[in-house]
């Protein structure tokens, strides 16, 4: 459906103006729950839901997630057709692609491509979240609409583009977007584990800068947030992150794969090497804020 929020007059106007934005998104349930993205809806005082069979509805927020940046949306409707899911960890590049949405507040645009990358990580919303790089248009009003493939089952939820290019866009992962909305329709929030690293992964020079012989592998913990799980386990930059819960860990994507599936307050316990010595930390998970790094 078409999501459109509106979000108030310009103040010292002599007439009402509005400001609209629109997006997209996917009907998951027939009883009217409607994943999106946050962004689309986060300064909304009044949202309306166009279907595609011409009705409107009025819709109302039931969560928003500010890490995956996505939002659940309910209308008071029955009986809707609701999106099948694919299975978003099977992807591969090179995979078929098909974005579909309101680029532009042309609705019930699509457009063809592929899978051209996965885990990938951007800046902005859902900067800490493995995200699916397609090369299927997606403009301004995609937001929030699906990403599917060849079989018609939603596999992403389209969140972002590179602007400084051309067909570079991404799309959350339906499989964490489907766990979010679980999340959010439960109890209005989705919960996320934070260690407070910053994490680079590793090259030559850097294992060589660490003390590690090379070829080491793991991630470098190149920063520690202030006050959180890391620092109370007296993690330090320069160590190297070589196992989550004994479960190897190479890249980034792989420690981020991991935290996906522990939950705020569980204990994770980490292989670090420290110059060149292994030792063990064991932490019990934060849970991410807006602001933690």
């Amino acid at each position: 459906p078409g999501i459109a929020p509106e979000s108030g007059a310009f103040e010292g106007c002599p007439r009402s103006l509005e400001r609209t934005g629109a997006g997209s998104g996917v009907i998951i349930r027939p009883d009217g729950c409607i994943l999106t993205s946050n962004h689309v809806v986060r300064h909304a005082q009044k949202i309306k839901v166009l279907l595609d069979d011409k009705r409107s509805f009025e819709g109302r927020v039931v969560g928003r997630d500010a890490f995956t940046d996505l939002a659940l949306v309910k209308i008071e409707a029955d009986n809707l057709p609701a999106a099948a899911f694919g299975d978003s960890n099977s992807l591969r590049p090179g995979d078929w692609a098909i974005a579909i949405g309101s680029p532009m507040r042309l609705d019930h645009t699509v457009s063809l491509g592929i899978i051209s990358a996965i885990g990938r990580s951007i800046g902005g919303p859902a900067a800490k979240v493995d995200l699916i790089q397609t090369d299927a248009a997606i403009n301004p009003g995609n937001s929030g609409g699906p990403l599917i493939n060849i079989q018609g089952q939603v596999i992403g939820i389209n969140t972002a583009i590179r602007s400084d290019a051309q067909n570079i866009g991404f799309a959350v992962p339906i499989a964490i977007a489907r766990q979010v909305a679980e999340d959010l329709l439960a109890r209005g929030s989705a919960s996320h584990g934070y260690l407070g690293i910053r994490m680079r992964e590793l090259d030559e020079a850097l294992s060589t800068a660490a003390g590690a012989p090379a070829p080491t592998k793991g991630i470098l913990v190149a920063g520690i947030a202030p006050h959180s799980p890391a620092e109370g386990a007296s993690l330090s930059p320069g160590d190297i992150l070589q196992a989550v819960d004994s479960q190897p860990v190479s890249s980034i994507s792989d420690v981020r794969k991991i935290l996906e599936s522990r939950k705020p307050g569980e204990i994770v316990r980490l292989g670090i090497l420290r110059q060149g010595k292994s030792v063990t930390a064991a932490l019990r998970l934060g849970e991410f804020a807006s602001g933690n790094e």
